[in-house]
């Protein structure tokens, strides 16, 4: 229950005091259904922390505390703070999508003005956060951007961490809205909190299925597509690859499993077998383990593997992969959005590059806005080290990250980026439009009466909006997922990555200029052209092939040899062998017929049987017919394999009278 022995004066929060399960209201169900309420849970200990903030303090003293945050005079700018959770930690791609979202934040508004100091991800963003100022004075606003991470020092992807950056967020920091989480399962973990406060929540790489219900997350909106999309994607490059035969790899999270049983289904209303799928935990880094599952998969005989896991994860598994030989030649590893775009020597693993497919999110190329905002990030890979901690000449630092996290060198990107990043510049861009369409009609945090009634006035703003960003059209339907979904393919050609595709609902496949259905993509073995795609299952390799050919002659040359024993024999003792062979051949006749009969026998019966199961009014005969067709069971075993006994017996005597006169055997 959200109720703990302290007095939780918001007005977002119902008081559970005092009522059993059956009393409580919406809010209250809604607190323990994520177990928010109990006192061991992560998230409970998260909402006691929120509520010792406001121990005794009642309603008046909240709202007089609000209203001198946002700064209510006439004469200064209204103050409206939001944030921004990001990846933060190992990841070059979350450090990316950050920079991105600032890149857009000081587009909007020109002159932003960082502040806070140096952003440190071993400690929470309570303690050491950095923040970025933007103002319109003809609209009368002053917005403050906070930016908070959802990876602790030892992983990624932390959902309790990013549930108290969320509560910093909304609590210390009275943002009315969330750009973010990066991940799913963060994405998913908040939500509780942001029905609590009313808070939207716009994500800009969240792409679970799971999160396509807009009655169980109504504040949660995306400008990515849902995993159901790519899904398709990655089924529509198998058909086109000929291939009827994979693997799936996933992890055990919101983002891996939904996903992954998304093209498991696609894929098999296409008439794709799907020979093995296994599991792993997100960040499992025990090799052993890993190691384990990719045997698996390689023993499956199949050799098109669907890799659904983001970036740490997925290069765990090619380690083991190039480990155990599961590379090169005759293998074809395929990536979801996750791992795509993913520098492998990062991590040690170039021997997987060279033919690696992947999925990434589609963006618009021939969009002027994506050519802008490509160009001005292009520009700093000429500056070594700068392409992340001073892009747009900002003065935002990262500490406390290891060194070979930062992409230093991005050349054999060219002059792309991270998939991700221009969505989390969109996303920025589109919650910026929302708060300044609303203060164009007069609307601010300082007009709207209370934080809660503004924050729901910025989700319906994002809800009636169209923005031509630098992916293109974005608008959201009825689940608040992003409509327009299109798909870059992605292919490793030994050198770097290259985008040789786009694919959507309606066009399908659109080759990108230079490349084409002859010429890409490359394959491990060197072969270039969907026409010349490896085959999905163990090929036949050099060894298995000389092999079949040595025991295809052998046979061939042994049949002048048995055709001129057979003569020899026929002609030396033609009479005997004739009256014998007639003997053998009609008794094992009259035999085989025999054991037909008795089968055809007890199928019918057993079609009976199964009629008096199916028939209540015959549920008296149940019992005996049950021991009759287990006797009659036994029967036909028993008769069946002593006429295998007989039919063994006669061909040794007639094995053993070759040498000697068939009168004498016949007697016997």
């Amino acid at each position: 229950m959200l109720s703990m022995g302290d007095d939780i004066s918001h007005p977002g929060f119902a008081q559970c005091n005092g009522q059993e399960d059956g009393e409580t209201n919406g809010i209250c169900r809604v607190g323990r259904s994520y177990g928010l309420g109990h006192r061991d849970s992560n998230y409970g200990r998260s909402l006691r922390h929120l509520a010792s903030n406001f121990h005794g303090a009642s309603r008046a003293v909240w709202w007089l505390m609000l209203l001198l945050h946002v700064g209510s005079s006439a004469s200064q700018l209204c103050q409206i703070p939001i944030a921004g959770i990001f990846q933060m930690r190992r990841s070059p791609a979350g450090l990316q999508r950050e920079a991105a979202a600032r890149a857009a934040f000081c587009d909007v508004f020109p002159g932003c003005s960082p502040s806070g100091g140096a952003f440190n991800i071993g400690t929470p963003s309570r303690t050491s956060h950095y923040r970025l100022w933007g103002s319109d004075n003809s609209l009368g606003i002053n917005v403050t951007y906070h930016l908070f991470s959802e990876s602790s020092s030892t992983a990624n992807t932390d959902v309790n961490r990013a549930i108290e950056e969320a509560i910093e967020a909304v609590v210390s920091r009275l943002v009315v809205a969330i750009l973010g989480p990066n991940s799913s399962s963060s994405s998913k973990g908040i939500n509780p909190i942001s029905q609590i406060f009313s808070v939207p929540y716009l994500s800009y790489a969240a792409t679970s299925t799971e999160l396509s219900d807009v009655a169980t997350y109504p504040n949660f909106f995306r400008v990515c597509p849902p995993d159901s999309s790519q899904a398709e994607a990655i089924v529509a490059l198998m058909k086109k690859s000929g291939w009827k035969d994979i693997a799936v790899m996933n992890t055990r999270d919101t983002y891996g499993s939904t996903g992954a049983a998304a093209v498991v289904t696609k894929a098999t209303a296409a008439g794709i077998e799907t020979l093995t799928q296994q599991e792993m935990f997100a960040g499992e880094t025990d090799m052993n383990s890993i190691s384990a599952l990719v045997r698996r998969v390689k023993s499956s005989g199949a050799r098109v593997i669907i890799l659904f896991m983001i970036e740490q994860d997925a290069a765990n598994v090619l380690n083991a992969a190039v480990i155990g030989n599961m590379v090169g030649p005759g293998w074809v590893w395929i990536s979801s959005d996750g791992f795509t775009s993913t520098e492998f020597s990062l991590y040690g693993i170039e021997p997987a590059a060279k033919g690696f497919l992947g999925i990434s999110q589609g963006t618009t190329y021939n969009n002027p806005q994506f050519f802008e905002f490509n160009k001005s990030w292009s520009e700093q890979t000429n500056v070594p080290g700068n392409i992340i901690t001073n892009f747009r000449n900002l003065s935002a630092t990262y500490s406390n990250i290891p060194t070979a996290a930062l992409p230093t060198s991005y050349s054999s990107y060219g002059n792309r980026l991270n998939g991700y990043a221009p969505f989390a510049y969109d996303a920025m861009k589109l919650l910026l439009t929302a708060i300044r369409n609303l203060a164009l009609t007069g609307t601010t945090l300082c007009t709207s009466g209370n934080i809660d009634s503004y924050r729901m006035a910025i989700a319906d703003s994002m809800k009636n909006l169209t923005l031509n960003g630098t992916t293109g059209t974005i608008s959201f339907d009825s689940n608040q997922d992003r409509l327009f979904a299109g798909y870059e393919i992605q292919n490793h050609d030994g050198a770097s990555w290259k985008a040789i595709a786009r694919w959507d609902f309606i066009r399908g496949f659109d080759f990108y200029p230079g490349f084409n259905e002859e010429n890409s993509p490359v394959w491990p073995g060197g072969q270039a052209g969907f026409a010349n795609a490896p085959p999905a299952q163990i090929p036949v390799g050099p060894s298995q092939q000389d092999d079949s050919e040595v025991y295809f002659y052998t046979i061939l040359a042994l049949i002048p040899f048995m055709a001129g024993g057979f003569y020899y024999l026929m002609k030396k003792k033609g009479d005997e062998w004739a009256e014998f062979l007639s003997k053998i051949i009609g008794d094992i006749t009259r035999i085989l017929i025999d054991v037909l009969l008795n089968l055809i026998d007890f199928a019918t019966d057993a079609l009976s049987y199964l009629y008096v199961l199916q028939t209540p009014s015959l549920s008296h005969y149940v019992i005996p017919y049950t021991v009759f067709m287990i006797l009659a069971g036994i029967s036909i075993v028993t008769y069946t394999v002593l006429a295998a006994l007989w039919l063994w017996f006669t061909m040794s005597i007639m094995l053993i009278c070759t040498n000697i006169s068939i009168y004498v055997c016949l007697d016997k």
